[in-house]
């Protein structure tokens, strides 16, 4: 039989980040190049950032957009900007 165990859950910090409005963006696929940098200037938090991250001209295999979006994360977690739930 297996075992099921539920996800920790990664939540905004809601002292920190109080309209949702600002940090949340549609499926990457679906965001406009004008759109992008919109979310960019919403919030430091919004999603975009781990969702759809800036390309740059210089990117390579150690600096890309995806190495770029787990840094962001590491460092959104380790400021308190989230929380973990269960």
């Amino acid at each position: 039989m297996a075992t099921i165990k539920p996800l920790k859950g990664i939540l905004y910090n809601s002292e920190i980040v109080t309209d949702l409005g600002e940090v949340t963006a549609p499926p990457y696929d679906v965001i406009s190049p004008d759109e992008q940098a919109a979310f960019y200037k919403k919030h430091p938090n919004n999603v975009i950032r781990l969702i759809l991250n800036r390309a740059k001209k210089t990117d390579n295999a150690t600096d890309n957009p995806h190495i770029r979006s787990a840094d962001h994360l590491r460092r959104w977690r380790s400021r308190a900007s989230c929380r973990e739930r269960v």
